[in-house]
């Protein structure tokens, strides 16, 4: 992992560069790869702020700025993943995160995690949606791609409504010890339900 002396004497750790650079424009949203420049005090803040994180696993552990780094080169060490900050299109406002956390080609599956965090923004309602479209339409835009998963509380009503309403289905009937329940999507129902969705998300400029 590459280091750098601050001033006061400090190390600090650098991003590592991502696998690829990925940009996703939508209609409102631009998803693409985190920077440096990425990393301030507002994420900070989401990552330990009671109504961000209710349904996060980050709010397990303490949360500084190296760790999110850390998160972010963990990321980055596997093919094809990485953390994609959530932009408005009008002012590159920072809004939430996506991680890609897997994206394989031996097993056809991806995964992926979102994160909105600027609950204030005018975006913030239509954030997580037109989000979740972007990375689905990015993942089965690579042919090795058959399915992909995404976890969802018990409790958080609002997720499992938008994965049920995209064609994911429930792997199980019953939530794990965390009280999450994974979910699916394969390629065949995206494939059938695209031309539904794609005027939700695709940017027409």
């Amino acid at each position: 992992m590459k280091q750098i002396e601050n001033n006061d004497g400090s190390i600090s750790n650098l991003l590592e560069p991502p696998f690829k650079k990925i940009k996703l424009t939508g209609r409102n949203l631009i998803l693409s790869s985190i920077q440096e420049s990425h990393i301030t005090s507002q994420y900070l803040g989401w990552l330990i702020n009671d109504e961000v994180n209710e349904f996060l696993e980050v709010r397990k552990y303490p949360q500084s700025f190296e760790s999110i780094k850390s998160y972010i080169n963990h990321l980055r060490k596997k093919s094809e993943c990485d953390l994609l900050v959530i932009l408005s299109k009008d002012g590159y406002r920072h809004i939430g995160n996506v991680s890609i956390t897997e994206m394989s080609e031996s097993t056809g599956r991806a995964t992926y995690g979102i994160m909105v965090g600027e609950r204030s923004d005018p975006l913030s309602n239509i954030a997580g949606g037109e989000s979740t479209l972007l990375i689905i339409d990015y993942f089965f835009s690579h042919q090795f791609i058959e399915e992909i998963k995404e976890g969802a509380h018990s409790d958080n009503v609002r997720a499992r409504a938008l994965l049920t309403k995209i064609g994911f289905l429930p792997l199980t009937e019953v939530p794990d010890n965390d009280g999450i329940t994974r979910f699916a999507l394969t390629r065949a129902t995206w494939e059938r339900n695209y031309n539904k969705f794609s005027p939700l998300y695709k940017s027409f400029i």
